[in-house]
């Protein structure tokens, strides 16, 4: 039996594998530019879209993430309307020192209507068409981002970590291919919506 050493492995798989941009450990590939590299790369996979519907699955979603967004797709984004569905859950962690004003007590009303109030500023000032936020009560973990063009376009990406916090302490970014996970998706979607708080 052959020993192979650990480089000859990776040297193995990286000459047998496409290179996809958008299936990745950022901070891995792109070190220290790995920020400006993804907002990039994310930008001009979008480019050419118009109105296109970009939904985002992040539990953690609050007004902070919105400089990603911003810096990701501002560029070509006044047709671009944003779903973004979300529990609101990074109150329960950092908010505390995120949002030093509420001292002991974390208000979750206060953060969300601050990030309500910032999207529509967003939308005022062009740099979106729209941006709704959806605060579901259903089970949410993973984190996903996709356009619902149609269902086999290939606009589809698992997160690693929440937008807060993306692509840092070497999370992922994936491309699914996968027509019947995908699929998947999209239902998990409507389990979601079917599950919204009013909050505006």
């Amino acid at each position: 039996m052959t020993n192979y050493t650990w480089d000859e492995h990776l040297s193995t798989v990286k000459s047998i594998l496409n290179h996809d941009k958008l299936s990745t450990i950022p901070l891995i590939e792109y070190k220290t530019e790995y920020q400006n590299k993804m907002h990039l790369l994310l930008g001009e996979e979008f480019r050419t879209e118009k109105n296109a519907e970009i939904f985002i699955i992040d539990p953690y979603f609050t007004s902070d993430e919105f400089n990603f967004l911003i810096n990701a797709f501002g560029q070509h984004g006044e047709s671009y309307t944003f779903h973004i569905i979300t529990k609101y859950e990074f109150i329960k962690g950092k908010a505390k020192s995120k949002f030093p004003f509420m001292k002991n007590k974390v208000n979750k009303k206060i953060v969300i209507e601050e990030t309500l109030k910032i999207s529509r500023k967003i939308t005022e000032a062009g740099i979106f068409k729209a941006i709704n936020i959806y605060h579901s009560t259903f089970q949410m973990h993973d984190r996903y981002l996709f356009m619902n063009k149609e269902k086999n376009n290939n606009k589809f990406f698992v997160l690693g970590s929440s937008i807060n916090q993306i692509f840092q302490n070497y999370s992922y970014i994936i491309r699914i291919n996968d027509s019947h996970f995908k699929n998947m998706i999209l239902n998990y979607v409507t389990m979601l919506l079917e599950n919204v708080k009013k909050n505006n």
